[in-house]
């Protein structure tokens, strides 16, 4: 555990910027993701022989 100084120290400044850090990391990867599929899932497949949901 980290000892107190009795002012708000440059770890103390860690322990709570990590973790925000790193859920908005990875909620940017997540609609990253989301955002990629739409389009996948919007434009025409690519190869001609590869069937399509409708067929």
């Amino acid at each position: 555990m980290l000892a107190h100084a009795g002012k708000f120290t440059w770890d103390e400044i860690l322990i709570v910027i990590a973790p925000l850090v790193l859920i908005a990391g990875l909620l940017g990867m997540a609609r990253r993701r989301v955002r990629d599929q739409r389009t996948r899932s919007m434009s025409a497949p690519s190869d001609a022989n590869r069937p399509t949901k409708s067929s």
